[in-house]
């Protein structure tokens, strides 16, 4: 395993382990560290026991001062603390099996820890002292409090097991869960693995008549069941995400098996309507259900998704959160220049959305929230998606326009927040070579990092997004030690951005500039630039509110509960928000309506034309 932990100096720590094959165990392990970007290390082994079996490396979220080590539980049960960056280590010995490590999301010192045995514990000390919290807790469901939204910052929600068909939902204060202190708020029995907390919602399934029924707390006030449309029949459904003040959840209707119909919800998660049917599922490593759904970081609204059209996989695009989408244009040409002759909807560009969990290699699409707009992805042209004679493809301008760059599978690295990209080759073969891009991949040049081939293992950038360093890892043979390779790229960019380094270019969809009310200008760097860029210096421009159209609404819950109610929501949602409404003219049925994600302006322009002025 190898860290990254930036602190005074970058600190790199990095933990080795040698697994035997004829025992199927870690029979040794080793720590680096160094303290010079990568030049140099240092073997800890010494400092934390010359026999000591480590297993796993933590940093604290909050302070990249403080260390954690957990020993492989099969030998001895302890920690190795540090609060030096890894330079020293005090050994703690447990009484209990951490089979995972929860860290609290602001205090630095607060974990909880899971058991082998399905308990429960939390330590206000990093780590020093423990104290039961609860048993019988079911795996993976528990949450820490969210300041603004629980009673008391010290507050864990969790899920316990009553037996094999049922669950209880309590709440316990962080070292007082006696009995009279849990808080139970949902007063029955749910569901086993049901629990789900999401800033501001709580999700649980409750067992009725036979089948799972869904509800949701908001803003931790009462359950009540979450409302699909009618003809929704759902027998799974995943929470995909909570952020905005919106849910994006993905069911399974009783006549699926490969794929789920995605809903989007209104602000309380209660009401949900379809937003895009037959989306590509498929089971994850631990057993989980992955979603072809890919969210594109730095630009809000919009959506990668894989959707099943007559038995085929085609990539659709989204601008507006789900609203409306299209088919991914192909690039014009291909690689060596020769004009494609694409034509939608027969042909069109397909990507594959799986993004990696694993650190030292890139997923199948990436995006940066520090480069808007560009997004690079593994795919191929054609009636669908495949998995055969996969390319490498880049866009610049958030998916409307594509080009061609590999044509095999490479693992694209973000340097300088965008301003360069780095590229080495998927490949079980030992190389050399890496490609570095200063114009977002329309141009490549060729370097060498090492005289000898290596079978690379991986790849890893400094943290956070303005990467200047990376360090490749692997093996010159697979009976040789690791071998890592150091490539600094701070002599290339030797100076920080001004202003005339940046152009600016607009957000659209297909040409259409007004995307949820609004027009979005963003900044990138000029291809000729060579200078560092500053944390502030790719955020977005937001013009003045366009006007609105249709296609920056969608229905609510029409289909729920009939015109009359639905006008009658929407009249109340007006005087709720906007009380100096002076007069009411004609409301029509077709602007019953709820504004799209991140259309608050859209909404006023609607308020002020069908019901007057606003004082």
């Amino acid at each position: 395993m190898y860290y990254l932990v930036p602190g005074l100096i970058l600190v790199i720590l990095m933990l080795t382990k040698y697994f035997d094959f004829s025992l199927g165990s870690v029979t040794e392990s080793s720590l680096w560290r160094s303290t010079d970007y990568g030049t140099t290390y240092e073997k800890l082994d010494e400092k934390v026991g010359p026999k000591t079996i480590l297993s796993y490396l933590y940093v604290s979220p909050n302070n990249k001062r403080k260390i954690m080590l957990l020993t492989d539980p099969e030998v001895e049960s302890s920690l190795l603390i540090s609060f030096d960056e890894g330079a020293s280590y005090q050994r703690y010995h447990l009484a209990f099996d951490i089979l995972s490590l929860l860290f609290h999301p602001e205090q630095e010192d607060w974990i909880l820890a899971y058991s082998h045995d399905q308990k429960l514990y939390v330590s206000v000390e990093f780590g020093r002292r423990w104290q039961l919290v609860h048993d019988s807790v079911v795996p993976n469901r528990f949450y820490w409090s969210k300041l603004g939204l629980d009673k008391e910052p010290g507050m864990i929600h969790l899920e316990t097991s009553v037996s094999d068909r049922r669950s209880q939902y309590i709440t316990c204060k962080l070292q007082n869960c006696t009995e009279a202190n849990k808080g139970r708020p949902f007063p029955g029995f749910i569901s086993p693995d049901s629990l789900v907390v999401q800033n501001q919602y709580v999700f649980i399934q409750v067992p009725m008549g036979g089948r799972h029924v869904h509800y949701v707390s908001y803003k931790r006030n009462a359950f009540f069941p979450m409302k699909l449309p009618k003809y929704t029949f759902p027998k799974d459904l995943q929470i995909i995400s909570t952020d905005d003040n919106q849910v994006v959840a993905a069911v399974q209707d009783w006549h699926q098996n490969d794929s789920y119909n995605l809903y989007m919800s209104e602000a309380r998660g209660l009401f949900f309507t379809l937003a895009l049917e037959n989306v590509v599922s498929s089971g994850g490593p631990e057993g989980n259900v992955m979603i072809d759904l890919y969210e594109v970081a730095g630009i809000k609204g919009v959506f990668l998704s894989n959707k099943v059209v007559e038995n085929e996989v085609k990539t659709f695009i989204t601008y507006n959160k789900g609203r409306d989408w299209r088919l991914l244009h192909a690039p014009t040409t291909d690689l060596s220049g020769t004009r494609l002759y694409c034509v939608q909807p027969y042909c069109s560009l397909h990507l594959h959305l799986h993004v990696s969990d694993n650190p030292y290699t890139s997923g199948n699409i990436v995006s940066k929230e520090s480069a808007p707009g560009i997004i690079v992805a593994s795919g191929t042209i054609g009636p669908e998606l495949t998995a055969n004679n996969v390319s490498i493809f880049i866009t610049s301008d958030a998916g409307n326009t594509w080009r061609e760059v590999f044509e095999e599978e490479y693992s694209i690295l973000f340097l300088n927040q965008g301003g360069a990209l780095v590229a080495i080759r998927h490949t079980p073969l030992p190389i050399r070579h890496i490609w570095l891009s200063f114009d977002e991949g329309r141009r490549w040049n060729k370097f060498s990092f090492t005289s000898s081939p290596l079978y690379v293992d991986g790849v890893l950038g400094e943290p956070g997004e303005d990467t200047l360093i990376m360090t490749i890892f692997g093996h010159f043979s697979h009976r040789s030690e690791w071998q890592l390779v150091k490539i600094d790229f701070r002599p290339v960019f030797n100076r920080r951005c001004t202003t005339d380094d940046y152009q600016t270019w607009q957000l659209h969809n297909d040409g259409k500039v007004c995307i949820m009310g609004v027009k979005r200008i963003f900044q990138n760097l000029k291809p000729d630039a060579r200078c560092v860029k500053t944390k502030d210096q790719y955020i977005s421009q937001m013009s003045d509110s366009c006007p609105c159209t249709e296609a920056d609404f969608e229905w609510l819950i029409f289909h729920q509960v009939g015109v009359l109610l639905c006008c009658l929501w929407c009249l109340f949602f007006l005087w709720e928000r906007h009380k100096g409404v002076t007069r009411c003219v004609e409301w029509p049925v077709r602007y019953c309506w709820r504004g799209a994600p991140g259309g608050i302006v859209i909404f006023l322009f609607i308020f002020k034309e069908r019901c007057g002025e606003l004082e």
